[in-house]
């Protein structure tokens, strides 16, 4: 016996709705490795041209374009020690190969990833076969809904009618007995 599209429902909700929930991750989870990226790449090209002047002053050499003329300014910036800023080139390989084996793990665990294209096509298809089932019943609540609707609307005509037929009678009476 195979089950029906209904007791398919809350599985695939749930199924959804956490195949949702890894996507967010994997999403989240990119956003950090290229902000991590970014602020690597940042804290490095602003130290990767420094020439140590003492312990705790470097001159950087900063290169400005103005009008095809190349200006060289000197500036100078408090460092931190030689041995902590490889120890912190150290940290940031560190975290974007952790996050990167992060995004790995999340890619891995996507749902299809394991799976063949044969049998990432027959789920396909039978999302598609219950999407129309799902479609089909709509329609016929949707045609229910609009046959109560128009038996409701003539039970409300035949009820409004009866209430006024008396009415109209007992004007009929008066005016009648009135003219005799």
């Amino acid at each position: 016996m195979q089950p029906t599209s209904q007791s398919l429902r809350p599985e695939t909700l749930k199924e959804a709705t956490s195949n949702m929930d890894r996507l967010t991750q994997l999403q989240d989870a990119l956003d950090q490795m290229a902000r991590l990226f970014s602020l690597s790449v940042n804290y490095l090209s602003q130290r990767e041209h420094t020439i140590l002047l003492s312990a705790n002053v470097v001159q950087i050499l900063i290169v400005q374009r103005h009008s095809s003329v190349f200006f060289f300014l000197l500036r100078q910036a408090h460092v931190q020690d030689p041995a902590e800023f490889k120890k912190v080139q150290h940290d940031l390989v560190t975290d974007i190969c952790r996050k990167a084996k992060q995004v790995e793990i999340l890619i891995d665990n996507l749902p299809g990833a394991t799976r063949t294209e044969e049998e990432q096509l027959e789920s396909i298809s039978q999302l598609e076969k219950e999407l129309q089932e799902a479609n089909e019943n709509y329609r016929k609540a949707v045609q229910t809904a609009e046959s109560l609707l128009e038996q409701i609307t003539e039970a409300i005509d035949v009820i409004a009618n009866d209430q006024t037929l008396p009415i109209h009678c007992e004007t009929i009476d008066q005016a009648a007995s009135t003219a005799l």
